[in-house]
């Protein structure tokens, strides 16, 4: 979101604070919007929530970002990149 404090900061007037999270649950990465003003598109559809895939493009505060499944072993031992697309990149590891 746009707060200093997230995670992945996103500095857009059209990202929310708190704008979603990303979780893994029960083997998979799930994306969840956090009740945000513009909401989050993924392939061009808005989602509440959903089950990322590798390379799925997510759409949010004037952002592209590309979910990256790094490691496919086990819940704990996977990671996530999201990365913004364009001349300047944001990279995030989740764990």
């Amino acid at each position: 979101g746009r707060s200093e404090k997230s995670d992945i900061h996103l500095p857009s007037r059209y990202a929310s604070l708190q704008h979603a999270e990303i979780i893994c649950s029960e083997n998979e990465w799930v994306v969840r919007a956090l009740n945000s003003t513009n909401g989050i598109l993924v392939k061009g559809d808005q989602i509440k929530e959903y089950r990322l895939k590798n390379k799925d493009v997510l759409t949010l505060g004037g952002y592209e970002l590309v979910f990256t499944n790094l490691l496919e072993e086990s819940p704990t031992d996977r990671a996530g990149k999201l990365t913004e697309t364009g001349d300047t990149s944001i990279h995030k590891t989740l764990a």
